[in-house]
């Protein structure tokens, strides 16, 4: 499925740059490493045209890319200092060039508090090893083993970006009737079939693996649980249609399959919770009836909520003329506003908010999603925040993450 046919995903064009901005990075350091001698003046050409490109996230990167640690792109700059100084000392020492990962490997065993963590990378041994270690050999769908370290990253880069992530866990329903009446071969076709639906399903971005069994997870990068839902039920239509010998034998008269949904950073902040949390939420799927989602935190969307006072003003499509408005509840993904000026529902809005750390006021466009009742002055209304600039983005979710820690709980969103 291409990314344009996903747009229902909840995806905002604005993270989906962002993501294949990271997507690109990743494929330029591979590109780099690869080289079998990393000469000087090789590698001081070609990182420095990376930092140009993608700034000093490139250091973070470069690092962790090489020896699965992550630093702050300042930290990461300093270690990469010091290893390419060590580098050239050993080089004058043993009079001949160094390589690159010969020098980091000798600089993090020195550092003993790194030796638990660190795994220096040969990537050609690694692209050969990666089919086996991390690839399922019945479906070709990612295994465990991958879910486990590739769902850390995609929240690393979530929390980098403000961003969402959404993870899906299926289980296909009574799979054990199913074995136990045609045999584990008719089974496993099973697997392949629900495998290769999921794979026409997702994004290139997605990553679908295969749990354990007949359970299955997807990872839904820059999604909200709107776009997780829509993602399940294209899945449930196509295993509606889909040509499974024997599907009307079973219980529910088809092959069908259960989900849970969670989401970060509303359900969690943690990779083994989100997992836990979408597990729990597709085990209520399973005992509300099978062959259906539930959502994790149902009354919740992807996005805190809290209920704060800011001032600040709005115009409406291509009007100059500025209304004031104040918030009743703000989250990372909308507002709850009460102004003077009657708004039409569908109205396409661009809101500046006074943000209480003095600096400049917050602008981003919205749209008005439903007004609140009420016949007389002031209005309430209901906003779908868009396409924010991922500074502001950042800003808006730090303003409310601070204060949901502050309230010391989690409100529903709007």
């Amino acid at each position: 499925m291409s990314e344009s046919e996903y747009t229902i995903s909840d995806i905002s064009k604005q993270e989906l740059e962002l993501w294949q901005k990271d997507q690109k990075l990743d494929a330029d350091l591979h590109n780099l490493l690869s080289k079998e001698n990393l000469s000087d003046q090789y590698f001081d050409q070609r990182f420095n045209v990376l930092l140009d490109t993608y700034g000093e996230i490139a250091y973070t990167e470069l690092l962790n890319f090489l020896c699965h640690l992550t630093f702050t792109p300042q930290i990461a700059k300093t270690h990469l200092a010091e290893i390419l100084n060590l580098r050239k000392k050993m080089s004058v020492q043993m009079n001949h060039s160094i390589d690159l990962r010969v020098a980091l490997m000798h600089y993090f065993l020195s550092n003993n508090s790194y030796l638990d963590k660190h795994k220096t990378v040969d990537i050609k041994f690694f692209e050969q090893m990666q089919e086996s270690v991390f690839k399922d050999g019945l479906t070709g769908l990612f295994n465990f083993r991958y879910l486990k370290s590739h769902l850390s990253q995609e929240l690393h880069r979530a929390k980098r970006y403000g961003s969402t992530v959404s993870v899906i866990i299926l289980d296909i329903d009574d799979f054990k009737v199913y074995n136990d009446q045609y045999g584990h071969e008719m089974g496993n076709k099973v697997l392949k079939i629900f495998a290769d639906i999921l794979q026409q399903t997702v994004r290139k971005m997605d990553s679908a693996v295969r749990y354990g069994g007949e359970e299955f997870v997807l990872i839904l990068p820059a999604t909200r649980k709107e776009g997780a839902v829509i993602v399940y039920e294209r899945i449930q239509e196509a295993l509606n249609v889909a040509n499974i010998a024997h599907a009307e034998s079973q219980p529910l008269g088809l092959i069908s399959a259960s989900a849970g949904i969670a989401s970060y950073p509303s359900d969690t902040e943690h990779p083994d919770k989100l997992l836990e949390h979408a597990d729990a939420a597709m085990y209520m799927a399973k005992y509300t009836g099978k062959n259906r989602y539930h959502c994790y935190g149902a009354n919740r969307r992807s996005s805190y909520r809290v209920k704060t006072r800011l001032n600040g003003w709005f115009t409406l499509g291509g009007d100059k003329e500025k209304h004031s408005l104040s918030t009743i509840d703000i989250s990372e993904s909308g507002l709850l506003i009460e102004t003077d000026y009657d708004i039409p529902v569908g109205a396409l809005t661009e809101i500046h908010l006074r943000m209480p750390d003095g600096k400049r006021e917050l602008p981003f466009p919205a749209r008005i999603l439903r007004h609140q009742p009420g016949d007389t002055q002031p209005y309430r209304f209901a906003l779908q925040l868009i396409e924010i600039p991922n500074q502001d983005r950042l800003r808006l979710q730090n303003f409310v993450r601070e204060h949901v820690q502050l309230n010391k709980q989690e409100s529903e969103p709007i």
